[in-house]
């Protein structure tokens, strides 16, 4: 039983994506009415997020 569960977790991405879709779908909702709140604050606590942001994304 193991096995089918790590077959699935390193060879089967497609599904495994699927099956997180609907996170990845909220998130992006709460990423841009964070980026929103951030620009209504002021221009440099949304500078400074999205350099941060930017950068994690390099990683």
């Amino acid at each position: 039983m193991m096995f089918f569960f790590l077959v699935l977790a390193f060879f089967d991405l497609s599904s495994l994506r699927t099956h997180f879709w609907p996170l990845t779908l909220s998130f992006g909702k709460f990423w841009r009415a964070w980026q929103k709140s951030l620009r209504e604050r002021g221009g440099r606590a949304f500078a400074e997020a999205s350099a941060y942001a930017r950068e994690a994304m390099t990683l």
